[in-house]
């Protein structure tokens, strides 16, 4: 007879959950990563031109999850609900900057059609 628990433990919840919070930061950091490809990020970034402001940089922040791995680091516990949060801000903000990034490019495209 098979007496282990068939329904995931907390831990394996929060493990789960540590998985997606990963995932989420990859995509924000490769997001990143191309944004400082864009010929306003590089001349700031070789020192040929002035610092984009946040909304026209296409950067989205880390921060939630940085704080998560601050936290773990520190000996702090964290609980599934705030991993989760952390990881739904994450997508939320990239979410909401790839959607300013493709409206400005339509409305670039529409100046032109113009």
């Amino acid at each position: 007879m098979n007496t282990l628990p068939n329904s995931p433990t907390a831990a394996d919840l929060l493990t789960a959950a540590l998985a997606d919070l990963e995932r989420a930061a990859s995509q924000v950091i490769q997001h990143n990563s191309v944004q400082m490809q864009h010929p306003r990020m590089r001349a700031w970034l070789t020192g040929n031109g002035r610092e984009p402001d946040n909304g026209s940089s296409g950067i989205v922040s880390a921060l939630p999850y940085a704080q998560i791995v601050a936290r773990m680091r520190r000996g702090e516990a964290v609980t599934i609900g705030e991993v989760s949060e952390a990881t739904a801000r994450l997508q939320r903000n990239l979410a909401r900057k790839q959607k300013r990034i493709a409206d400005r490019a339509a409305e670039r495209d529409e100046r032109r059609a113009a």
